[in-house]
């Protein structure tokens, strides 16, 4: 008696599904069955020490002792990670990292509510607002960035007027809870600045509470219940120029 091979019933179904035969139906069709090829299909070798061989693979399971080898050899090979935050990996120098806005020494904030950059973003995550001070000059009362919609093209930066925005080219990020990413320090070529509050958390919480109208004017409307964070580094409050002598706090 013959014995029927893969190949063999293969040969078999095909024939018969040409044949129109029910038995060479499929979900696809008989006629499209006909014309699968089958490639790479090696029949396996039926000497003594083929099936010696595959016998014992499966009766001693040694696929499974090559695999858990292979597993206990990396406890002896040097780690491919690196101990961060102490080690840091290299950065390419077109790197873009988080938005920062920046402030002048004095504690002045730089933006002046030009939505420049509002207009130039692609991608329409920037929104801004702004009102008139005593003094005429115009400032931001609210400035938003939805970090979900970013792409890094750092068009931003580049439309800015006074360098008010910037993107860094550092890692200096400490991610937190939820969608929060608060900046830790600026790095170069934008240094930290000495005085001055700063709106350092980008991410907006919608369930989040309104920020009170004594503190940064940037940091007025609806910001996270966690986005009001003072960096060590800096002073509660910004430090305002008087007519003659030393800068002195500013008035809460």
């Amino acid at each position: 008696m013959r014995c029927l091979t893969t190949r063999t019933l293969l040969r078999a179904l095909a024939q018969a599904a040409r044949a129109g035969h029910p038995t060479g139906r499929n979900l696809h069709g008989s006629t499209v069955a006909a014309t699968y090829k089958f490639v790479n299909m090696r029949e396996p070798s039926m000497d003594m020490k083929s099936v010696t061989d595959r016998a014992a693979q499966t009766l001693l399971w040694t696929e499974l002792v090559r695999g858990l080898g292979m597993t206990l050899s990396y406890l002896f090979r040097e780690p491919a990670t690196i101990n961060y935050p102490f080690e840091k990996g290299p950065l390419s120098p077109r790197f873009r990292g988080e938005h920062a806005l920046r402030r002048y020494p004095s504690g002045e904030e730089r933006c002046i509510a030009c939505k420049l950059c509002e207009a130039v973003c692609p991608a329409q995550a920037i929104t801004i607002e702004a009102e008139p001070r005593a003094d005429g000059s115009r400032r931001t009362t609210r400035y938003d960035i939805d970090m979900t919609k970013c792409i890094y093209c750092g068009f931003c930066q580049e439309a800015c007027p006074v360098d008010a925005i910037v993107e860094v080219s550092g890692p200096g990020v400490r991610r937190g809870r939820g969608a929060e990413a608060v900046r830790t320090g600026l790095t170069r070529p934008h240094p930290p600045l000495p005085t001055g509050p700063q709106l350092r958390v980008l991410h907006r919480d919608p369930r989040g509470a309104p920020v009170q109208q004594g503190e940064a004017a940037q940091q007025r409307g609806q910001v996270g219940s966690r986005d009001r964070r003072q960096h060590p580094g800096r002073l509660p409050v910004p430090l305002t120029p008087l007519p003659a002598g030393p800068a002195a706090p500013a008035a809460q």
